[in-house]
């Protein structure tokens, strides 16, 4: 095995509206987590769904505050601002261009909420 493959992460990436936070969220990230033994979850509130443009949400700063809260006690999930701090719509394939950029050697999971696998 390669050093470069060595240094490699396992990495899911669980983005949402969070609309609210759940305990759902929390229990699919618990066990994805463990069925795919990742090395860690960022899970991402978007700003602005694409696909929930009708739909009232809370403001950005609010949603990402709750996520935090929600996942505070699992030492292997980091919570990301980046699509908060865009302040646009946020396309899934611009926030995993731009964590790929971050750590190119990982490995990403994207991970979706059943509403979205349904769609």
């Amino acid at each position: 095995m390669s050093l470069l493959k060595r240094m490699s992460k396992k990495v899911g990436i669980f983005g949402g509206t969070f609309n609210p936070v759940h305990r759902g969220h929390e229990a699919s990230v618990r066990q994805v987590h463990q069925l795919l033994n990742l090395d860690k979850i960022i899970v991402v509130p978007t700003f602005q769904s694409p696909h929930r443009m009708q739909e009232e949400v809370a403001p950005a700063p609010q949603r990402l505050e709750m996520v935090k809260r929600a996942f505070a006690s699992m030492d292997f999930v980091e919570v990301s601002s980046y699509e908060c701090t865009k302040k646009s719509v946020s396309y899934t394939i611009e926030t995993l261009e731009h964590l790929k950029s971050l750590q190119p050697n990982d490995e990403l999971y994207l991970i979706i909420g059943a509403d979205q696998f349904n769609q």
